[in-house]
C-alpha cells in the first residue's frame, strides 16, 4: 500500500513540477493583461499569444479547454458573436463527451440568444434538452422551446430549402450563413443529430457557394473527425482538397488531401476527380467538368 501511494504521490509531483513553456508563459500573460484592461488590444494579443501556444502543444494538451472558454468569454463580452461561437466550436467539438462540458453548453445560451436568430435558438434549445434533460437548467430551456413536435432536422431542411441548388446572383447568402449556423450549433450540441453527418457536408457544399471557403473546409474536418465511419468521411477529404485546388488555389495542399483520399479511398466517390486533378496540374473546374462529361 505504501508503494502504491508513494508512486501515486510521485506521479502527481511530476505533473506539478511540468515545466511551463514559454508560450503558456506569454499567453497567461496575456490573459492577465485583458482582466486588467479589457479593449481591442489586449484582446487580440490573447488570440494571438492562444495560437502560439496551440500550435506549439496541439489540441490534446490539457490546458488548452480552459483558454478555449476565456476566448469564448472574452469575444462574447466584446460583442464577436461569431468570434466567440467559434472559440466555443473549437472547445466542444473537442471536448464533446467530458463531463464538465455539460454546464458550459447552458452557459453558451446567452450567446445563441445575443444573435436574434429564433429559428438557430430553436435548434440550440432542441439539441440542448435533448442531449442533457435531467441538467438542472434543461426545464428552464424547454419553456423557451415554441413548437416541441418540430424536429431539428425539419428545421434545418425547411432553410435548407430556401438556397437554390446552384450558386447564381439570385443567392441569398443570410439564408446560406443561417443554414450553418443551425448546422453547426445542432451537431456541436449533440453529434447523434439525425443526419447529423449529412447536413455537415450540406453545408459545406452551400457555403462554397457564397465563397465561405474556411468555414466549408471546417465543416469538412468536422464531418471527419467527429463521423469517422460515415459514408461522407472519406468524401469530405477530397472536397476540402477541392476547395483548395479551385478556390483557394493552393496546389501543394490540394495534392496533399488527394493522396491522402486516395489512400484512404483509392476507388471511391472521387476516384476519377482525384486521378484527373494529380495528372493533370492547373486545370480550371469547368475543364474538369468537360472531362467527367467525357467519361459518361
Amino acid at each position: 500500500m505504501r508503494t502504491t501511494l508513494l508512486i501515486v504521490l510521485t506521479f502527481y509531483l511530476l505533473i506539478s513540477c511540468k515545466p511551463v513553456s514559454k508560450e503558456q508563459k506569454v499567453l497567461d500573460a496575456a490573459l492577465e493583461a485583458y482582466k486588467q484592461s479589457p479593449d481591442d488590444n489586449t484582446s487580440k494579443a490573447f488570440a494571438t499569444a492562444y495560437n502560439a501556444y496551440r500550435d506549439k502543444v496541439g489540441y490534446e494538451d490539457p490546458a488548452i479547454s480552459n483558454y478555449m472558454l476565456e476566448g469564448a468569454r472574452i469575444a462574447e463580452k466584446r460583442q464577436k458573436l461569431n468570434t466567440a461561437l467559434s472559440w466555443y466550436q473549437s472547445y466542444f467539438t473537442r471536448h464533446y463527451g467530458d463531463p464538465e462540458a455539460v454546464d458550459h453548453y447552458f452557459e453558451m445560451t446567452s450567446l445563441i440568444e445575443a444573435f436574434g436568430k429564433p429559428e438557430l435558438s430553436q435548434v440550440f434549445y432542441k439539441s440542448l434538452v435533448k442531449r442533457f434533460p435531467s441538467h438542472p437548467g434543461a426545464e428552464a430551456i424547454k419553456a423557451k422551446i415554441a413548437d416541441p413536435s418540430l424536429s431539428i432536422d425539419s428545421s434545418l431542411q425547411f432553410v435548407l430549402k430556401s438556397i437554390p441548388n446552384e450558386s447564381t446572383s439570385e443567392l441569398n447568402t443570410a439564408n446560406v450563413q443561417l443554414y450553418m449556423e443551425m448546422v453547426e450549433v445542432s451537431v456541436m450540441t449533440d453529434t447523434t443529430l439525425y443526419l447529423g453527418a449529412d447536413h455537415l457536408a450540406k453545408a459545406g457544399e452551400v457555403g462554397r457557394m457564397v465563397k465561405l471557403y474556411t468555414r466549408s473546409i471546417k465543416l469538412y474536418d468536422w464531418v471527419i473527425r467527429l463521423y469517422p465511419t460515415h459514408r461522407f468521411a472519406n468524401a469530405a477529404i477530397f472536397m476540402k482538397a477541392y476547395i483548395n485546388y479551385f478556390d483557394l488555389k493552393d496546389y501543394d495542399k490540394a495534392n496533399e488531401l488527394i493522396k491522402e483520399y486516395q489512400a484512404k479511398d483509392p476507388y471511391g466517390q472521387f476516384e476519377f476527380e482525384a486521378n484527373y486533378l494529380l495528372n493533370n496540374p492547373g486545370k480550371t473546374e469547368e475543364e474538369l467538368m468537360k472531362a467527367i462529361a467525357a467519361q459518361l
